[in-house]
């Protein structure tokens, strides 16, 4: 029988790789989309992914964070109850995810512009009920640490847009931004299919949910998707401004360097998917303390790969650039220098993702909805002025202040909360780098 240590190793494979093929495939699309649509039709696809994404992001957070916490508190007995009422909960979101595209498509294509974003995010209303399926199965398979399925039902929803990217590429045929919804909704349909198949041993359904059931998850859940209302926002921000303020096309200028920083996303979400679970366990068994120790390690270990990518990145910064804008319709040298910020406010980013996942596992979600909503008004705030006199160079610097500034209060908070030391977060990842054991590293 494997040892519980090989199984983390497995299951941290497979969040590594799901996460790497993610970052992968948005980087080669660019690399092609780049080569083959104008800046312009660049900076509109760029939009409409980043509010697909929000969408998207915002039923994670409805519903994993309570499902999962939910499904890991309760016995055995009770898990159906549980999945069929987060399936409930997620099939509803579709719905009023088809009503905002409905209402605020129109009002979004006027504001940038844009004519051609709103069939495609009238195309998205299929997406995003394929999105139910393949997002509920993968919950499921999340909560159970299984990952393998997340992985290759991942692999297809990414791979599935990039192989139509590729097929145009190849036999130079014409791109238009509806045929590339259109095909971004068909890879969401295939995955979800993926997702179905492989947590099929998982699966418990009853049509008779307890309403005290659909009433705890939503209730747990509304501040996590008030918390990644917030979030997502203080993300989107830029892209938003610098289309309402400038065009399109400075969207595209500005998105090379957020894509290279996605990189950092990859040992930082794999941590997460598995962190998460694991520390709601153990707080359940050896309580609220264990909070403090998970979420050093968990940092310590995200930190030693964050800070060989951000040095290879910085020092590369422009043969990187060069390299993946190569063939470009139009110059991308302007997205040089705002790789270069971008990769200083990235480095903090591991801080605020493990606090507001160590506070949800720990059942104080409110008080991570809080700080998010503070948080993402003071980032609205600073990005507002900084890119509308500034322009893309200030949406970058007015994002590396804005994250120094919650940087600060989350050690703040986290030491008065769970007496956390940033000391001991470099501790231990200088433990964990000179440890040659692979598993006394995992068990670490």
């Amino acid at each position: 029988m494997p040892s519980k240590t090989s199984y983390w190793i497995r299951s941290g494979s497979y969040a590594i790789f799901t996460r790497i093929s993610v970052t992968l495939f948005g980087l080669l699309n660019f690399i092609l989309l780049i080569k083959m649509i104008s800046q312009n039709e660049f900076g509109i696809w760029t939009l409409f992914l980043s509010v697909t994404t929000i969408f998207e992001s915002l039923r994670n957070a409805f519903i994993s964070n309570p499902f999962i916490r939910f499904l890991n508190n309760e016995d055995e007995d009770k898990a159906k109850g549980i999945i069929s009422a987060a399936f409930y909960l997620n099939l509803a979101t579709a719905f009023a995810v088809m009503l905002c595209m409905i209402i605020f498509s129109f009002a979004l294509s006027e504001l940038w512009d844009a004519p051609v974003i709103s069939p495609m995010f009238q195309i998205y209303i299929l997406t995003s009920f394929a999105f139910t399926w393949f997002s509920h199965f993968n919950f499921l398979m999340q909560s159970r640490l299984s990952f393998k399925g997340t992985f290759y039902s991942t692999v297809i929803q990414k791979g599935g847009l990039f192989a139509y990217i590729a097929y145009l590429y190849i036999f130079d045929l014409e791109v238009s931004l509806i045929s590339l919804a259109w095909a971004n909704a068909i890879s969401y349909i295939l995955s979800a299919f993926t997702s179905l198949y492989f947590s099929r041993h998982m699966r418990k359904f009853t049509f008779k949910v307890k309403k005290s059931v659909l009433v705890d998850l939503a209730q747990y859940g509304k501040w996590t998707l008030g918390t990644n209302i917030s979030g997502m926002i203080n993300v989107g921000i830029n892209d938003w401004l610098l289309a309402s303020f400038y065009s399109p096309a400075s969207v595209a200028i500005y998105n090379p360097a957020v894509r290279i920083s996605n990189l950092f996303e990859v040992p930082l979400t794999a941590v997460s998917q598995i962190f998460y679970p694991k520390m709601v366990n153990a707080v359940r068994e050896k309580g609220i303390s264990e909070a403090k120790h998970m979420y050093e390690k968990s940092l310590g270990f995200i930190m030693l790969f964050s800070v060989v990518i951000f040095v290879t990145l910085f020092v590369l910064a422009e043969p990187i650039i060069v390299i993946l804008s190569k063939g470009a319709t139009e110059s991308f040298a302007e997205s040089i220098p705002v790789l270069r910020v971008v990769l200083l406010y990235s480095i903090l980013i591991p801080f605020h993702r493990q606090f507001g996942v160590t506070l949800m596992a720990i059942g104080m979600a409110n008080i991570n909805f809080y700080f998010v909503l503070a948080s993402a008004v003071v980032s609205i705030i600073i990005k507002f002025f900084f890119v509308k006199y500034f322009g893309i160079m200030g949406a970058a610097w007015g994002s590396v202040l804005s994250y120094f500034i919650d940087f600060v209060a989350v050690q703040i908070i986290l030491h008065k909360i769970l007496k956390v030391e940033l000391l001991n977060v470099f501790r231990y990842a200088w433990q964990i780098l000179t440890t040659r054991n692979l598993e006394t590293r995992i068990n670490h």
